[in-house]
């Protein structure tokens, strides 16, 4: 099973959110229809409520919670895990 990772992340101040969000559905397709992928996977910090938010508007549906998956300035954070499957 081939399988991709995408990592959502939202910056404070983002000026063109309609541009990166067709830029965003552009590589998806492209990762689905040329890598043959079944999976691809949104991963990001649970607490980034934009986050969850862009990636569910991108098509991935929730998974669940990965708790303390990844540590960021000494401290462990839960991450959210969404997909998109074949």
């Amino acid at each position: 099973m081939k399988k991709a990772v995408f990592h959502a992340f939202t910056a404070k101040r983002h000026r063109q959110p309609e541009a990166t969000k067709l830029l965003a559905l552009k590589a998806i397709d492209h990762l689905i229809d040329n890598y043959q992928l079944q999976r691809l996977e949104a991963l990001g910090r649970n607490d980034n409520r934009v986050a969850r938010i862009t990636a569910a508007s991108l098509g991935f549906r929730g998974e669940g919670v990965l708790p303390q998956h990844k540590r960021h300035n000494g401290e462990w954070n839960d991450y959210f895990l969404k997909s998109i499957t074949r």
